[in-house]
């Protein structure tokens, strides 16, 4: 360091050297490493309860519908129940947030609006453990003619 400047001999001194880069690298890809083994352990012993079984009072039938929501939409949203058409389920969720369990599904279908056209709509509803739909949002009508 005998043709350094002062702020050179300061930068070259703070340099880390190989062997502590070599350190450093230890101790992150091991921390890293263990906080992985922790991270699958949690999900090990405690295993995610995501959809929702034939016990539960609401759950998906063979084709996926959800007659809760079905029974909703023909009652509450519809203007001809009977042109209602399913086109496609989401997997139901199951979830239990602070110990309050709740049930998220989406659905995409075909139904006739009050202008008698057929159109295309996209949900997803958030239903209570009983089967109560609590939450509808709406992505709008798609028109498919």
């Amino acid at each position: 360091m005998a043709n350094l400047t002062s702020d050179q001999a300061t930068i070259a001194s703070t340099t880390p050297t190989s062997s502590k880069k070599r350190s450093i690298r230890f101790v992150v890809a091991t921390s890293a490493f263990l906080l992985l083994l922790l991270t699958a352990g949690v999900f090990y012993l405690f295993p995610s309860k995501s959809s929702a079984s034939r016990n539960d009072e609401v759950y998906a039938n063979a084709d996926g519908s959800v007659e809760q929501v079905q029974n909703y939409l023909k009652q509450n949203i519809l203007a001809d129940p009977d042109s209602f058409t399913p086109i496609h389920w989401s997997k139901l969720q199951k979830k239990s947030v602070f110990g309050t369990i709740s049930y998220k599904v989406g659905l995409i279908y075909k139904a006739k609006n009050n202008k008698n056209e057929i159109i295309m709509t996209s949900k997803l509803f958030e239903l209570d453990e009983k089967g109560t739909v609590l939450l509808v949002m709406d992505s709008g009508p798609m028109n498919i003619q």
